[in-house]
């Protein structure tokens, strides 16, 4: 196995822990026109996605992932200078956006202030590729938004794609593409379409490699029953689900659907399970009630409050209250389907309610959402009781 690769000039080492591969250079123009930057080029060989069974570790660049870089190398005064248009262009966007946040003297008019705002720059070659060219990612510090960053995706010497970090190393879609120049909005619109052609593909390709158990649970918490009985007539069983995967059980909970829990549990989903913090189905439900009723008793994005609550209510030597909900949400997520999609949109709405959503502003109106989960949440704990009971009798 290779663990050195040489791309023109630079020298690409293998990374063991993480997979893929990493090289040391100097990109001039980032702080300034004649100023040279110090920054790392990772080539990501995991995909770039949650749909890959394929190990990174078994992976080498691709030869469109050396064709970016080459193209990166020959053109990197003209792909800055774009990557600092496209930045400037969002965070006048974000200011505007939010123009309540900013002092007038923090306000950004031009490149020379776009740079002194900025950190160093982190540059991430992805695994999807058009036309025989990857995209790569450019991500930074930016001190207008500390929490989520700057982003700015490009394929070849278009900017695809803008806004936080993440749009560096998630598949574009092109949520801000009224602010990007409008002489390339073609070429945008054909890039971001094949990705999003790959993306559903492969992530169709991975729900049909799933286990007949997974795809049963999956079925089961958006009630489809057409799909339940075609896979219990193929000899599915809920209790048959990998280990590698979240207990039939606490997928059901997080789909906040009562009936889909009862479902479970009539399908033989084992209640004495425990997830990776070490709480019981019941303890899970407890605390997601108890966090959507705290959502649903203050003003709607206001981070301040919402974390001195938590706080409060976990404990100062918890960190991020939301984090333990926000990686099980992930792990939905992984599955793909009418459930990723489920979680993503309980995600969403974590983000508004804590003042992640960078696009709400503070108010005093308060979101009727979590008070539904409240008591669909409600409903699932006497489930589980319930069910606990009868185990017992």
């Amino acid at each position: 196995m290779k663990k050195k690769i040489q791309i023109d000039d630079l020298c690409f080492t293998r990374d063991e822990d993480r997979g893929g591969w990493s090289c040391e250079t100097e990109i001039k123009g980032w702080n300034g026109p004649q100023e040279v930057c110090d920054v790392v080029i990772e080539i990501d060989t995991e995909m770039g996605d949650t749909f890959s069974t394929q190990l990174a570790a078994d992976r080498e660049p691709s030869e469109a992932q050396i064709a970016a870089v080459k193209y990166l190398l020959e053109n990197q005064s003209r792909i800055i200078t774009r990557v600092l248009d496209a930045s400037l262009r969002w965070a006048r966007y974000f200011m505007e956006s939010n123009e309540g946040w900013f002092d007038e003297e923090e306000v950004i008019t031009n490149v020379s202030d776009l740079r002194e705002n900025l950190a160093g720059l982190d540059i991430l070659v992805s695994p999807q590729a058009v036309d025989g060219f990857a995209w790569i990612g450019f991500s930074t510090d930016c001190e207008w938004d500390e929490e989520h960053g700057l982003g700015v995706a490009v394929w070849k010497d278009t900017v695809i794609d803008v806004g936080h970090a993440d749009v560096a190393f998630s598949t574009p879609y092109g949520g801000f593409d009224e602010i990007l120049p409008i002489e390339e909005k073609e070429t945008r619109e054909n890039v971001l379409s094949s990705l999003e052609e790959q993306e559903q593909q492969a992530e169709a390709a991975y729900l049909a490699s799933l286990p007949d158990s997974v795809k049963l649970v999956q079925a089961i918490c958006i009630d489809d029953q057409d799909e339940v009985q075609r896979l219990k007539q193929r000899g599915a069983k809920v209790s048959d689900t990998p280990a590698t995967f979240p207990a039939p059980i606490f997928m059901a909970i997080q789909s906040q659907s009562p009936a889909a829990v009862a479902a479970m549990i009539e399908e033989g989903a084992s209640l004495r399970v425990k997830n990776d913090e070490g709480q019981t189905p019941e303890e899970f439900a407890q605390q997601m009630m108890d966090a959507f009723t705290m959502s649903s008793q203050m003003p709607f994005a206001d981070p301040a409050q919402m974390k001195e609550m938590m706080s409060e209510f976990l404990g100062e030597d918890v960190g991020d209250p939301y984090q333990m909900i926000q990686e099980t949400l992930d792990e939905i997520r992984g599955l793909g389907g009418d459930l990723a999609d489920a979680a993503e949109e309980v995600g969403s709405m974590f983000d508004r309610l804590t003042g992640e959503d960078s696009a709400i502003t503070p108010s005093n109106s308060r979101d009727p959402e979590p008070q539904e989960s409240v008591e669909s949440l409600q409903q699932i704990l006497e489930i589980l009781k319930q069910a606990k009971g009868d185990l017992k009798s």
